[in-house]
C-alpha cells in the first residue's frame, strides 16, 4: 500500500506487479487477490468524500438528533455501501466469531478465493493467429539473456534524457 496509494493518488491508471514477490521473480495467486483488494481501497481513498446536504444527511441529523440511532435510517441504508469500502478478505469480525470460524487470516481468505477462481475459470478461446503471435513473442523473450532483462536496473543506465539515448 505504501507504493500503491501514492501512485493512485497521483493519477496513475496502470499499475503492474500485483501478486508479485521476490522482486517480481515469483507470483502468488493469493497475493494477487489481496493486491486487488488493496487497489480497491486505494481507489476509494482517491475518490474522496463528497460533502453536501445529501451526503451529510443533514435532514436525518435534524430529524434523529445527536443521541439516537442512524443505522436504521433509510438514508444510511441507501448510502452506507457507497461511502465505505467493504473489504472481502481483511478480517473485520469480532474476535470470538473469528476464532469460532477457524481464525483465518486475510491471506487465508484470499487463498481460498484464488483457489475458487482458478477452479471455476473458463478461459476464452484466442484467435489462432493471435495465439501464434503470442507464442512467437514468448519465445523471443525466453531467449533473451538475463543481463538484457536487467539492463536498465543500474543507476547509470537510467538516465533517459533525450541527449543520452
Amino acid at each position: 500500500m505504501s507504493t500503491l496509494l501514492p501512485a493512485v493518488l497521483s493519477g496513475v491508471h496502470y499499475i503492474t506487479c500485483a501478486g508479485t514477490l521476490d522482486s517480481s521473480m515469483l507470483e502468488s495467486d493469493a497475493l494477487l487477490v489481496m493486491d486487488d483488494e488493496l487497489a480497491g481501497m486505494a481507489l476509494r481513498v482517491k475518490r474522496g468524500i463528497d460533502v453536501n446536504e445529501t451526503t451529510m444527511a443533514m435532514d436525518v441529523v435534524r430529524k434523529v438528533g445527536f443521541s439516537s440511532n442512524y443505522i436504521t435510517e433509510k438514508h444510511t441504508m441507501q448510502n452506507f455501501r457507497k461511502e465505505h469500502y467493504l473489504p472481502r478478505f481483511m478480517v473485520r469480525q469480532p474476535y470470538e466469531s473469528w476464532v469460532g470460524e477457524g481464525s483465518k487470516s486475510a491471506m487465508d481468505n484470499a487463498r481460498e478465493k484464488a483457489r475458487d477462481i482458478l477452479a471455476r475459470h473458463q478461459p476464452r478461446q484466442l484467435d489462432p493467429a493471435i495465439a501464434g503471435e503470442l507464442e512467437t513473442y514468448r519465445k523471443q523473450v525466453g531467449e533473451r539473456p538475463m543481463e538484457e532483462l536487467y539492463k536498465y536496473e543500474t543507476p547509470e543506465t537510467q538516465d533517459f534524457r533525450s541527449e543520452n539515448l
